[in-house]
């Protein structure tokens, strides 16, 4: 009989669901493969399997609930109100007390890790082997490539980011506070914004400033840890919640602090002090574009091409407040701006650097890419820094010219 730690506490979820199947006519999975197995009504039973002790903990099963993409559209529609995003947890974190050499990607450990030095160095060695992976400067694969992903049995069409020669803290530029400082806040990076995507963080720090706003960036900061929860480790999620806490709730005279990612920011809002029951923020959490929306923060457009948005992961409470997102936006584009075409919501992302189920998400993305360019759009605003990468990947595949960029990067300075 397998130990059920977790799902011991979130069991009484699977007694809430009444099979109805709402959740069907949202889930992506679902959609696109039409077993029941692939939707969230689905995963419920297997779940309840395991704890009626009718199901053992196979890598089968596993796969199949690692296939939920958190997209948690099942959670907008569902009319039972089941808790679907902290069962589906539970479970992959029984399935890593169960099973730990079931994760295929063992370095995730070492990328999101809770001490600073030991993730700056992983993503460093990331960034070097690449360069063996790869075709100089293209997302070809090499013959070396190829025998490892192999090896690996990673994905064929899996992409590893190309990660920038300096992380965010290693850029030179810093711009300074123009004017009378209005507020101080302090700016939660993530790992896409520390190592995947520093530019962008740059550039948003630079608006902010700009704007009178001043913004602290504590250097020792860590990854919210929501790629280490997606795969069921608690611990080490854990550990990085409390260093960010501790980091975050010693700074002083801040209004808020600042998220640019709605993973981390899901994470630094709910999980924190619900799931993984460590504290909350002492300084209300922000997500960027409200925060800028309250502040009345002036914006001009940065490109002449059509741009549109793609809001992923929103919250339990606040499943309305893209909609501020879209007309702010569109006020600063007008006639450029192309409103959120996507039927689903779903770009076929998950975390950075998960492939399971990557065929079926490869397909998500084509599906949701081929509107994006029929509407000859050249950049996608995201809210995650994973949908920047699986939707580039996949234009690049495609060898589309539309770029996904991060939801501050359409504005001017």
């Amino acid at each position: 009989m397998a130990e059920l730690k977790y799902l011991k506490i979130y069991s009484a979820e699977t007694d809430i669901c009444t099979l109805c199947g709402t959740c069907r006519t949202v889930c992506p999975v679902f959609l696109e493969e039409g077993i029941e197995s692939s939707s969230t009504r689905g995963r419920i039973s297997l779940i309840n399997g395991v704890i009626t002790d009718k199901l053992n903990i196979t890598n089968d099963l596993s796969e199949k609930l690692q296939a939920c993409m958190n997209c948690r559209k099942c959670i907008e529609v569902c009319p039972a109100n089941v808790n679907f995003t902290d069962l589906i947890i539970a479970a992959k974190a029984d399935i890593h007390l169960n099973n730990k050499k079931y994760f295929k990607v063992v370095f995730l450990k070492y990328l999101f890790n809770s001490n600073p030095t030991i993730s700056n160095f992983s993503h460093k060695f990331l960034r070097t082997i690449r360069k063996f992976l790869y075709k100089k400067k293209t997302d070809v694969r090499s013959l070396i490539g190829k025998l490892i992903f192999k090896l690996l049995r990673l994905p064929s069409t899996f992409i590893i980011p190309a990660l920038p020669e300096r992380f965010f803290f290693g850029m030179k530029s810093r711009h300074e506070l123009v004017g009378e400082q209005k507020k101080r806040v302090a700016l939660f990076l993530g790992c896409g914004g520390k190592y995947n995507y520093p530019q962008s963080s740059d550039h948003l720090i630079n608006i902010l400033r700009k704007s009178g706003i001043e913004v602290l960036i504590p250097a020792n900061q860590v990854c919210c840890g929501s790629p280490l929860l997606d795969n069921g480790n608690v611990k080490l999620a854990k550990s990085n919640a409390l260093k960010n806490l501790k980091i975050f709730n010693n700074i002083q005279d801040i209004s808020a602090v600042l998220v640019q990612c709605s993973s981390c920011s899901y994470m630094l809002k709910h999980q924190y002090n619900n799931f993984l029951g460590v504290g909350k923020f002492k300084t209300p959490v922000v997500d960027i574009m409200e925060f800028i929306k309250n502040e009345d923060i002036d914006l001009s457009p940065r490109y002449t091409s059509k741009v549109s948005c793609h809001v992923m992961l929103r919250n339990h409470n606040d499943i309305n407040k893209d909609n501020f997102i879209n007309d702010t936006v569109s006020s600063v584009y007008s006639e450029n701006f192309i409103g959120d075409i996507s039927d689903d919501k779903c770009c076929g992302a998950s975390e950075l650097y998960k492939t399971g189920n990557y065929a079926t998400r490869k397909i998500i993305t084509h599906s949701f890419l081929e509107k994006y360019i029929k509407k000859d759009v050249g950049y996608i605003a995201c809210t995650s820094f994973a949908c920047i990468h699986k939707i580039n990947e996949e234009a690049s595949l495609q060898n589309k010219d539309l770029k996904a960029v991060s939801i501050t990067d359409i504005f001017e300075v």
